[in-house]
């Protein structure tokens, strides 16, 4: 199930910073380009995406109001680029896409990486206790020698010691977010 869930929130990740705009005839006739610039900057989509609605829209000789979707861009892009904003991103897996102009992008970006590295160590933690599954499984098979029998409880113990390593780091790690005024499940 877990992999299910990670492989649906990698593919709508990628759907979603692949730049596609992708807009129909209809879209491109009746869009309001700044509430969609607004749209796209919440959003956290960066500059050049109108660019691609020129290239979609192009298709049908609508030039997009790249001027109004600039103006709405800029507001919304400010609520995304914020620290709390930030920390969310990075706390969910999900790739930064350089959007935030450089004038307000230090606090999102210095958020982004402590709740990233939150992220990352919960990952890791889950790399290693699934390792050590891997091997309580192996050690439940009946067809064993004495000496491969040894040789997994070794390794267990190793991966024991290794399990207990990660999840210290998740705890520093939930305790740095939790210092900065960030939540810091786990």
């Amino acid at each position: 199930m877990r992999k299910v869930t990670q492989l649906g929130l990698l593919l709508g990740l990628a759907a979603m910073t692949c730049g596609c705009a992708t807009m129909n005839e209809g879209e491109c006739q009746n869009a309001d380009w700044y509430n969609q610039g607004v749209d796209d900057g919440v959003a956290g989509h960066n500059r050049s995406r109108i660019d691609a609605y020129a290239d979609d829209c192009g298709e049908f000789g609508i030039p997009p109001d790249a001027r109004a979707w600039r103006a709405g861009w800029a507001l919304g892009i400010e609520q995304f680029c914020t620290a709390e904003r930030g920390y969310e991103e990075g706390i969910e897996g999900r790739s930064y896409g350089n959007s935030c102009p450089e004038d307000i992008e230090p606090p999102f970006m210095s958020a982004y990486l402590l709740g990233r590295g939150l992220y990352d160590q919960r990952s890791r933690v889950e790399n290693e206790r699934t390792e050590l599954e891997r091997i309580n499984d192996r050690l439940s098979r009946s067809d064993l020698s004495d000496e491969q029998r040894r040789s997994l409880r070794r390794q267990r113990n190793r991966q024991r010691d290794d399990v207990a390593q990660e999840e210290w780091r998740l705890r520093e790690a939930a305790q740095r977010a939790r210092a900065q005024g960030f939540p810091a499940y786990y």
